[in-house]
This record gives C-alpha cells, sequence and structure tokens, in this order.
C-alpha cells in the first residue's frame, strides 16, 4: 500500500478523511498543502493534517492536484488550529476557514512560484522566548509599552503582532505607527477587508516584507515566519471574545499562539481580568506596574444616588441637568451615555408579558418613528400593536430608551443641539456640530476633545446587566476603560439606585487591588472562575418533547464524567424562556479545572449513551460571559 494522507475539508464532513498519494506526487505532499480531492462528484479544496496516518484499512480515492505548491499553514498554525478546535469545540473545518483566506481556497490554473513561508529566524527575541507580561497602568502608558515592544522587534528583524478587541482601536494604532514605519511594513487587518488587501497583506507577511500587524482576533491566524513577540491592548475588553461562529476568546488564542511559537505575550489592561490578576498572584506571569501619568490624568468621578430623588423610571436627576446647563453656558459639550435603543418596551396590562420577537423571542423595542417595533437580536421590523398576541390585553410602554430621553432633553434644555446616535456605525453628528451627544457606546475619538466637558451614565444599574457572577467585573472594567479615555478637565457621573455597590465604590475610590482581592474572595466560595474552568453546553430543538427526553438523559453521563476527575460538577438544566433562533434550549453549566480533559472523557463515554436526535443541535461556550 502506498502513502496516505489524513485531511480536512472545508465545509466537509467535520471529521478528518484519508486519501492515497499518487507517484506523481510523491514527496510533495507535506502537512499544510492546499490540496483538491474528490468527494462524493465534486471535488473539494483540503489542507493536508498528517501523513500516513488514519486506522481505514480499505481502498483509499488519490489526492487530486495541488492547489498550492507550498503550504498555506506552517506546524505552528496547525496546531493553534487544533488546539482551538478541541478547546472550544468546533469542528476543525471550520477553524482552518478562519487560518486560510477564501482567495487561497480558490481554485486558480496556473501555481505561484514563491514560497508562502520565508526560513523562520531562530534569533528574534532568543534570550526570553515564551514568557507572559501583564502591564497595568493608565492610557498613555500602555501604548508606550507597546511600543516600545514595536521598536524592539524592528531592531531584531523580527515580525510582530498587536491584537485589539474592536477595528477601531487597531484603525487608530495603524495610524500612529504608520509614521514610524517605512511605507509597507506595517499592515492592518479586520474583518471587513476585501480580498486583494488580504491577498496583499498574507503574501508580505509570508514573504517577511511587513513586519508588524495591527489587528482584531482574526489576525491571530495570520502566517508570521519569524514571529519575535505578540501584544495583546486592553485584554480585558469584552470585544476580545468571538460572540458568533467559533466562540474563541481573543486573549486566550494569543497567549497558545506564543506558547507555540514560543516568543513573548504582552497583555496590557486598565483593570486587569480576574484571570490574569490571578495568575500574577500565583507568579505563573510576571506583573508590570506601569508609572502614573503626572499630573494625573483622571477626570472628577460624581456618583448621583437617584434612589431618593427621582420616581422610578426618570433618567435626568437635578444633578445632570445642572452640569449639561453649565457645559452649555460655556460652549463646551456634553456626551450622555444610555444603553437602551428606542423609546420604549411594550407589555400586557393584563397578563404582564413584555412583546417579544416571534423567531427568537427577545423583548421587542419600541421606535416611536414610524418603524413600530424592532428585535435588537435579529434585527426583524414589527407594526405597532395595540393588543397583546396571548390575551389580547392592552399594551403599555414602559422603561425608556434612548429616543425617549432625546425628548426629555429637548423639553429641559430647549436650543441645545442635541444628537442621538443609536449605531456604533454612525458618525458622532453631522460635522461635530452639537451640543449634547446622545450615544450607546462612548463614541471613539469624541469622548478624548478637549471641549468636551461632563459625560454622564444615564442608567449605572444597566452595566451589572445581564446579572451573572461576571456581571460586577464587567462593570468595574468598562467605568475604568471610560475614565481612562478622559482628561483630567473632563467629569464623569453615574447615575444609579445602588450607589454602595462594591464596583462603585472601588471604582470612586481609584482601587484595583482591592476590588480583584474581594471579587476572587467571593467567587472562591462557589469555586466560580477563575478558580474553575466553566463551559455551558447548550442543546436546542424546536420540539420540546424531545428536547426534555434527552435533558433528563444526559445527566447520567455528566454524572460518571464527573466523577472520573476531581472537582468536576455540573449543574442544570435550564431552561430560558426565551428562545434561541426559534427553538427552545436546555443548558447544562460544567465547572472542572482541565475542560479539555473533560471534553475528551465525555467523547469516550457518550459513544455508549446512544445516538442523538438529529432534530436537536449542540452547542458549546467554553468561558462565557
Amino acid at each position: 500500500m502506498g502513502r496516505r494522507a489524513t485531511v480536512e475539508l472545508f465545509g466537509g464532513p467535520g471529521r478528518p478523511l484519508d486519501y492515497s498519494i499518487s507517484d506523481e506526487l510523491e514527496g510533495k505532499v507535506v502537512p499544510g498543502l492546499l490540496v483538491e480531492v474528490p468527494l462524493l462528484r465534486r471535488r473539494r479544496p483540503a489542507v493536508v493534517l498528517a501523513l500516513d496516518g488514519g486506522s481505514y484499512d480499505g481502498p483509499l480515492r488519490p489526492i487530486g492536484r495541488l492547489l498550492r505548491p507550498q503550504p498555506v499553514l506552517s506546524q505552528n498554525l496547525l496546531a493553534l488550529a487544533r488546539w482551538v478546535a478541541a478547546y472550544y469545540r468546533n469542528p476543525l473545518c471550520r477553524v482552518l476557514e478562519l487560518a486560510v483566506p477564501t482567495h487561497l481556497r480558490r481554485v486558480e490554473k496556473r501555481h505561484r512560484q514563491e514560497s508562502f513561508f520565508a526560513p523562520p529566524n531562530s534569533e528574534h527575541f532568543s534570550e526570553e522566548s515564551f514568557i507572559v507580561h501583564l502591564a497595568v497602568g493608565d492610557g498613555r502608558q500602555r501604548e508606550l509599552a507597546i511600543l516600545e515592544l514595536v521598536e524592539r522587534a524592528g531592531r531584531s528583524g523580527g515580525q510582530l503582532l498587536v491584537l485589539h478587541g474592536e477595528i477601531g482601536g487597531a484603525e487608530d494604532f495603524f495610524r500612529k505607527m504608520s509614521k514610524k514605519f517605512p511605507a509597507g511594513r506595517f499592515a492592518l487587518w479586520h474583518g471587513a477587508l476585501g480580498d486583494r488587501a488580504r491577498r496583499k497583506i498574507w503574501d508580505g507577511l509570508s514573504s517577511g516584507e511587513i513586519c508588524a500587524v495591527s489587528g482584531t482576533r482574526s489576525a491571530l491566524f495570520l502566517p508570521f515566519p519569524s514571529l519575535c513577540a505578540i501584544a495583546v491592548a486592553d485584554e480585558e475588553n469584552p470585544n476580545h471574545r468571538q460572540e458568533s461562529g467559533i466562540r474563541f476568546h481573543g486573549r486566550n488564542v494569543a497567549l497558545r499562539r506564543a506558547r507555540i511559537e514560543n516568543v513573548p505575550c504582552l497583555l496590557t489592561a486598565s483593570a486587569p481580568s480576574l484571570e490574569l490578576f490571578r495568575a500574577a498572584e500565583l507568579g505563573r506571569i510576571s506583573r508590570l506596574d506601569l508609572p502614573a501619568d503626572f499630573p494625573s490624568s483622571r477626570p472628577a468621578v460624581t456618583a448621583v444616588d437617584l434612589s431618593s430623588i427621582l420616581p422610578t423610571g426618570q433618567l435626568l436627576s437635578p444633578t445632570v441637568l445642572g452640569r449639561l446647563r453649565m457645559a452649555l453656558k460655556e460652549k463646551r459639550r456634553a456626551i450622555l451615555l444610555h444603553p437602551r435603543k428606542g423609546f420604549s418596551r411594550s407589555y400586557c396590562f393584563r397578563c404582564g408579558a413584555l412583546l417579544c420577537c416571534e423567531k427568537c423571542g427577545t423583548a421587542l423595542t419600541y421606535m416611536n418613528h414610524g418603524d413600530g417595533h424592532r428585535c435588537g437580536r435579529c434585527d426583524r421590523s414589527f407594526s405597532a400593536k395595540a393588543r397583546c398576541g396571548s390575551c389580547g390585553g392592552a399594551l403599555r410602554r414602559v422603561g425608556a430608551g434612548i429616543r425617549k430621553v432625546e425628548l426629555l432633553l429637548a423639553r429641559h434644555l430647549p436650543g441645545a443641539q442635541i444628537f442621538c446616535r443609536e449605531s456604533e456605525s454612525t458618525p458622532p453628528g453631522p460635522d461635530g456640530r452639537w451640543n449634547i451627544l446622545l450615544s450607546n457606546v462612548p463614541p471613539r475619538g469624541t469622548v478624548e476633545e478637549r471641549d468636551v466637558g461632563p459625560v454622564a451614565l444615564l442608567d449605572g444599574d444597566d452595566l451589572f446587566y445581564p446579572r451573572n457572577f461576571r456581571s460586577g467585573e464587567r462593570a468595574f472594567q468598562f467605568l475604568w476603560r471610560l475614565s481612562d479615555r478622559m482628561h483630567a478637565g473632563q467629569e464623569l457621573l453615574i447615575q444609579t439606585t445602588r450607589p454602595d455597590r462594591a464596583p462603585l465604590r472601588h471604582f470612586l475610590a481609584g482601587e484595583r487591588e482591592s476590588f480583584c482581592a474581594e471579587e476572587l474572595a467571593a467567587r472562591r466560595e462557589f469555586a466560580y472562575p477563575p478558580h474553575r474552568h466553566l463551559a455551558l453546553q447548550i442543546f436546542s430543538c424546536e420540539n420540546l418533547s424531545q428536547l426534555e427526553d434527552l435533558a433528563n438523559r444526559w445527566p447520567s453521563l455528566l454524572t460518571e464524567c464527573c466523577a472520573s476527575l476531581a472537582s468536576a460538577e455540573w449543574r442544570g438544566p435550564l431552561f430560558p424562556k426565551e428562545k434561541r433562533r426559534g427553538q427552545f434550549c436546555a443548558i447544562f453549566w460544567i465547572f472542572c479545572h482541565n475542560m479539555l480533559r473533560f471534553t475528551e472523557l465525555l467523547d469516550r463515554r457518550r459513544e455508549q449513551f446512544g445516538p442523538i436526535s438529529e432534530n436537536i443541535r449542540e452547542e458549546w461556550t467554553v468561558d462565557p460571559f
């Protein structure tokens, strides 16, 4: 029997397949190569994973031809893709779709003869190898730490990846660094780039012409033949997490790639995540406390207690209105942040049910400007209704969205130029002609402007929703990131009904360490992350009876797996009221120290469990929230 190759097809069956290697291709097929293989009556692109592997002993169909003469994935990238697929419980073919751009998968008549990978240089940063640095400090100092790493990489002749959670952050850093690098040596990478730009950057990195990349999560799978360091800006930013498709965390994948490539990794944070804070306490990573700016650039912070001065439902306190009038008098601008879109929500006065989307079950938003209701999750529009679809009761409006706040401001501040920004993609006002900006999120490049005075959070309580064990950490980090973008001449006002909450109390006092210590102690009692890993196993089905039957049988399998691993535990099932893409859901919470060992054990034992109905879909979310 001749040599065989194990390949993974793009959009294939979700498992590796074996093919034989013809005499014509003998010696040319290597791991990481892009080939064309027959599947049924079609020919599909695939990536070679290994040679002379597999367990099938029958006759094999041969590999058709090579789509590229050189490997498109290095051994390190293949190892990274395998780890992401195993840890985040996704088929390897879906991960490879992130690592291999579309333009490389297209069938071309003529091969490009240049090599995709320049010979690696083992001397770049060889004195450090893999080590993790956590740099905590103000925004300017964190940026200087990354700039120092970039300059060091440039002097050594290696390549560097700077990872950002948002496209705007990657673009800002790219503009700053383009002035210091020769043309074409520093690149910008994100998901909105076209195929032509992707091809140019991919080829430039593979040949070594590009020495540094500023990008978002997808940049983690780019080819870096001479990678010497990875930097993650604002590692606590929740946008590092991929919320659709493969739900991986950019920070965790960056750490894994740095380990595989054996290069140092720099993580910067204004308020570090508890995972890294605990790792620094245990000595697993090194922590660098950056010097504070002098004079201090932190704005004045005021907590406005709404519990005693305002009736329920109103969002403009006398304190905030007074600051707005003062800013208008001084010809300064103000920014008001409110997370809720639209005008309000509708509920039935008779049965008390919120008006929800028919497809996904999310509460609808009443828009109040001709669009009726809109679903914030699936972006569907519905005509305005006067009656409840369940009981026929009259619908009433509850809550205050950003459009309702706009009407209240126009009433209290006549003559003020108010601009309402409901989408992150909407620019903050036409040519900046506004006195008051209403926005769902802090607009990039606007909060930092010198003529902007007060910045107010109209509903500070909303920072703690959805309620879970990470809500306090999330709120604390958001407030630090927001204040970090402001300057000393500004004031941050936080309207809340609970100013005694621990995250607000520690933020007002400027205490990072004490908050992290208190939060870690509270989670240690229940062994919540970072003391253990957490994974959500989600089963969804349109047939509720089939889902309930599986939910009654599945705990026996989880119990067997948890009994074999120390400190492993499962909880559930939980049946949310809201549907998930129009389907009922059952959610199991799984806690353990080593998630890879648990999932391997689960895969072995589920073979004896029996088949699961094809109507039931299984998803995993590892390290959620």
